[in-house]
């Protein structure tokens, strides 16, 4: 695993909503800042291409950034 750093997921999640990473609120859900489910495959995939074993029910349960931090431990 590659392990990743929060402001590493941020800037993912910033670039695949086509944002500034200081523009995403880390403790707001993602869907309600404009994340559609496809941006989410596109976190996901990423998150797994780097050895993370989540799902896409794992994000999509809570889609707010600090719960993603806590799932993945970063």
């Amino acid at each position: 695993m590659e392990p990743i750093t929060e402001d590493q997921l941020r800037g993912c999640v910033a670039e695949t909503m086509k944002m500034e990473p200081a523009e995403i609120e880390v403790s707001e859900e993602l869907y309600d800042q404009g994340m559609n489910s496809l941006q989410l495959v596109t976190v996901l995939t990423w998150l797994q291409e780097k050895g993370y074993d989540v799902s896409f029910a794992d994000l999509a349960e809570d889609t707010r950034l600090t719960a993603w931090i806590e799932l993945l431990d970063i």
